[in-house]
């Protein structure tokens, strides 16, 4: 994946959520970003904790994140 120019967020400078495990808290806008750049191996969701989004790899993580 190339660098993707997100509207007003740095992925690694997001505030991260320890609900989550640590992952990226984003907005909407750039967690879609990410999700068409990575023609669909990232999934995003709906944090439980806040307003904002996080992305994860499907075919590469178990999704414990969302048994919580």
């Amino acid at each position: 994946m190339k660098h993707m120019d997100l509207p007003d967020m740095i992925y690694s400078n997001a505030s991260r959520c320890a609900k989550c495990r640590g992952r990226a808290l984003l907005p909407k806008r750039a967690v879609d970003r990410l999700v068409d750049a990575s023609r669909g191996q990232l999934v995003l969701f709906h944090c439980p904790e806040s307003a904002g989004w996080h992305v994860w790899v499907p075919n590469s993580e178990r999704p414990h994140f969302l048994l919580n």
